[in-house]
């Protein structure tokens, strides 16, 4: 369910989403990604607290990411094999390039879709049920 929160986020708000962001998706060097996009620096003590509370964030949505992978899995999966049918009519690419590839793109979709999903939850935009029991049916 989503809900509206009505205050603008301020620029150092903002900065601290795009961090958080970064650390939620759980990928290499969140920090310095966050610098290279603009965000102030700051101390390896504040630091430490955003990778504490990016580790609660993450928590929270931890029984969603076998949804989130099969998702990024089939995605990832699809526009591959999309780009290899276009691609070969004209150049033939090794076989493990291909596989390179399709995983680099998952593990993009799947940080992009776990570092989203995490934001919204903490920012209150989107609600979701803590754990699904085992044959819960609504």
């Amino acid at each position: 369910m989503f809900t509206r929160r009505r205050r603008i986020p301020n620029l150092a708000e903002a900065q601290r989403r795009l961090r958080g962001f970064f650390l939620d998706s759980h990928i290499e060097d969140p920090h310095e990604l966050a610098l290279a996009q603009g965000c102030s620096p700051i101390s390896d003590e504040v630091a430490d607290r955003e990778e504490e509370e990016s580790d609660k964030r993450t928590d929270k949505i931890a029984h969603l990411v076998p949804l989130m992978y099969a998702f990024a899995h089939s995605m990832a999966g699809g526009a591959i094999d999309s780009q290899r049918d276009t691609i070969e009519a004209s150049v033939k690419l090794p076989p493990e390039l291909w596989k390179q590839t399709e995983r680099m793109v998952e593990g993009i979709a799947l940080a992009v879709t776990q570092g989203t999903i995490s934001q919204l939850v903490d920012m209150g935009y989107l609600q979701i049920p803590k754990r699904i029991t085992k044959g819960a049916r609504k």
